[in-house]
């Protein structure tokens, strides 16, 4: 008797695929929020937009993809970080 022989891995499964598909839905969706500023749905537009923040990483796990998955949790980890070094920077340099 033969083992069972495992699907091949999807090419989609990829970290740094992860990483840039975080970036690139949130720069897609900064510049939406930035297009619909003056409108009255602006709002509801952006909440819904970064509701998929969560929602994707999510969907990834369920699909198998955990490294897709982790390469979105590494950037939002690294934007995080990167932001809060940020705000040290300026208000280290307030007088």
């Amino acid at each position: 008797m033969t083992a069972p022989q495992t699907p091949p891995e999807s090419p989609y499964n990829r970290a740094v695929l992860g990483g840039l598909a975080f970036i690139a839905y949130n720069v897609i969706g900064i510049a939406m929020a930035a297009s619909a500023a003056r409108t009255p749905f602006a709002g509801l537009v952006r909440s819904i937009w970064m509701l998929g923040n969560l929602i994707l990483p999510v969907w990834a796990l369920m699909k198998g993809w955990g490294r897709f998955a982790a390469g979105w949790a590494i950037t939002v980890g690294v934007v995080i970080v990167a932001l809060a070094g940020l705000c040290f920077y300026a208000l280290g340099n307030m007088h």
